[in-house]
């Protein structure tokens, strides 16, 4: 996989998450789509993952960084911050 072989590369995990988003697979989409943008990833690649983040319903705060609600704990309630 190559997450595996590439661990620190946005576009594997931003490709990653979107394998899990066409198979039905939110919560491992989400995750995937989090640690690309955690990579700081080119301008091509954080705009995809941040699409699928707000398809998904994951948050996207003001920075263009996925956050959580405070005191959500570990599953979160994930909500759509529209610009």
């Amino acid at each position: 996989m190559n997450t595996e072989r590439f661990p620190k590369s946005p576009n594997a995990w931003d490709s990653l998450g979107e394998v899990y988003a066409r198979n039905g697979d939110r919560a491992n989409a989400i995750k995937s789509f989090k640690k690309a943008l955690s990579l700081n990833p080119s301008a091509n690649i954080r705009s995809n993952s941040e699409k699928f983040l707000k398809e998904l319903g994951g948050v996207i705060n003001d920075s263009g960084q996925p956050s959580r609600i405070p005191g959500s704990g570990s599953g979160g309630i994930l909500f759509v911050n529209v610009r």
